[in-house]
């Protein structure tokens, strides 16, 4: 087994065919990180200092004769718990995909029990062929989630990227898990294979960016990204299409990327040459009325782009684009491309992402230092190659500063996993770990498995402070104003502002002032106090004020600062 993502030619063009699947039952396996000599990107990972924040166990749920492609995150039938909506095809007689099959297109819903745990999915028809992507929104506006399914051709198909092309449909949620009929759009090109949703024409209405691999059925010339409007009562407007670039688009995302307040378009192209100026990432700037200037590229930093990413990940306030590259014998990478903020982007620095076949990147802040971290979900082991069947999640924990820490990967519990994204699944304030695990031809079973955060942070706030005057003389029993300043700020957990305090104390045990600290938003603070210049007549080392300045974490660490303030015996 060569790679695990196929393609055959078919009508003039080259057909980029996901998919590979194994299968899994429900299990729970070791997912804490590996080390394994046989892993060569994971041979210095011995060294890096870091304490991975992840339980030791990653859950994986059996989705039975199914393959699921993308996966979201929300509360599906309003009882305030995480569920988990996936997309997926059902394999007939062979994998969804292989060979350009289609297959019946079902969306799987995990319902969540707030715990982080899940049980037996819910299936619904998704109105298409081969599921691939679906996303979670309310485009109604009756305060229901409702779903968008990103598909590769409408129901009955059985050929993928056939002449009708791919679509969207979109099942109107009636609020307690259940679903409407499927209303179904054209995507504007072939095979839709990823979705994003954002109001880029500002009318308050949700409107849908779609990646399609191909702008045609034959004589294909690159991808195609549709953008449909939305007319707030859950239909759409026909598709407009943009080249996106090159041909093969996998993945789609919205965001300001230029600072201009429009909705901007980034997506991969999944059928790039493997090669390091390859130009891979599209980037469709918006005009703010729903329209879009041509596509401008930039260079992924090697492979085929299949998973697109926007986070801040050097905390400039710029957007910033992350994406993984696939390849199939040189290695899988994480690019990042610092953003400019003008929408243009710095050429992507790339690191190993800890397997192979790397398959769909998200970003979100795993460790609670406020700097977002980097996931990307490996099809299977093996630097260069697959040299196992196992799916792997490569961990890629943020500097501060665009940079990032030697991939630290961990096993999916399933043998070829695909789709990544991260949600908080607990109610605990921490982003969890959820990525799809495909089938595979032997036994058709896909699965979904769940890796909870359980980070535990002991670092306390940074706190310092200064007291001006220092020295109240003299000691003429007047109230002196005593300027109090400095900053608190959280290096692992962000402050809790409603604890942070000043107490005065005194070897006389008098009642000193005492109050609350306002933080602004770079955690600094500023009060001024009132302190008698006077002390006793036999206190030779004269009075000692103690000013403690205290605060705590979100999640409970304390941390306490000292400043004096003195009454000298004489000068």
């Amino acid at each position: 087994m060569n790679s695990l993502r196929t393609r055959k030619t078919s009508a003039g063009i080259q057909s980029l065919l996901v998919i590979a699947t194994l299968a899994i039952s429900s299990v729970v396996v070791i997912a804490k990180p590996m080390f394994d000599g046989a892993d060569a990107a994971s041979s210095s990972l011995m060294s890096a200092s870091v304490s991975p924040p992840f339980i030791d166990l990653a859950v994986a749920y059996d989705m039975g004769r199914l393959s699921p492609g993308s996966i979201d995150v929300a509360d599906i039938n309003s009882d305030h718990y995480a569920d988990l909506v996936v997309a997926s095809c059902q394999p007939l007689t062979n994998t969804c995909g292989n060979g350009g099959a289609a297959a019946e297109g079902v969306i799987a819903i995990f319902f969540g029990n707030g715990s982080g745990k899940f049980g037996v999915p819910t299936r619904y028809d998704s109105g298409a062929s081969n599921a691939n992507s679906v996303k979670v929104a309310d485009v109604n506006q009756d305060g229901k989630a409702d779903l968008l399914v990103a598909a590769c051709g409408r129901s009955g198909s059985t050929v993928c990227g056939e002449p009708a092309g791919g679509v969207v449909t979109v099942l109107l949620g009636n609020g307690d898990g259940t679903f409407q009929t499927p209303l179904v759009f054209g995507s504007g090109g072939i095979s839709a294979s990823s979705i994003a949703v954002g109001d880029v024409n500002g009318d308050g209405n949700l409107d849908m960016a779609v990646a399609n691999s191909f702008d045609t059925y034959s004589n294909a010339k690159s991808g195609l990204v549709g953008i449909l409007l939305g007319n707030g009562d859950g239909s759409f407007s026909q598709v407009v299409g943009y080249s996106s670039g090159q041909v093969g688009a996998t993945s789609v995302a919205i965001a300001d990327l230029n600072n201009d307040h429009k909705l901007d378009v980034v997506v991969g192209n999944g059928d790039c040459p493997n090669t390091a100026d390859a130009m891979c990432v599209g980037v469709l700037t918006g005009n703010g009325d729903g329209s879009f200037k041509p596509v401008v590229t930039f260079h992924s930093g090697g492979g085929e782009v299949t998973s697109v990413a926007v986070a801040d990940v050097n905390v400039d306030g710029k957007p910033d684009v992350l994406v993984s590259n696939w390849c199939v014998f040189c290695a899988n990478t994480v690019g990042v491309l610092l953003g400019n903020g003008d929408g243009t982007f710095q050429s992507p620095v790339t690191y190993a992402s800890g397997g192979s076949g790397a398959w769909s990147v998200a970003a979100q802040d795993l460790n609670g230092d406020n700097k977002p971290d980097v996931v990307v979900a490996n099809q299977c082991t093996g630097a260069t190659k697959c040299s196992s069947p196992k799916g792997l999640i490569g961990l890629l924990l943020n500097n501060g500063d665009g940079t990032f820490q030697p991939v630290i990967p961990y096993p999916a519990a399933g043998k070829i996993s695909s789709f990544i994204t991260l949600a908080d699944l607990n109610n605990d304030s921490r982003p969890d770990i959820v990525v799809a695990n495909q089938a595979y031809p032997t036994d058709f079973h896909g699965s979904v498995s769940v890796l909870m955060n359980n980070m535990v942070d002991t670092t306390p706030p940074f706190i310092t402070i200064a007291a001006a005057p220092k020295t109240l003389w003299p000691a003429n029993w007047q109230m002196v104003p005593v300027h109090i300043s400095g900053t608190i700020v959280g290096l692992g957990s962000p402050v809790d502002a409603s604890s942070a305090e000043y107490v005065v104390s005194d070897e006389y045990d008098r009642v000193e002032p005492s109050g609350h600290l306002s933080l602004d938003a770079n955690g600094k603070y500023s009060v001024t106090i009132f302190l008698q210049a006077s002390r006793r007549t036999n206190d030779l080392d004269g009075r000692r004020y103690l000013i403690r300045i205290s605060a705590k974490d979100t999640v409970g660490n304390k941390a306490v600062k000292w400043a004096r303030v003195i009454v000298p015996h004489q000068l």
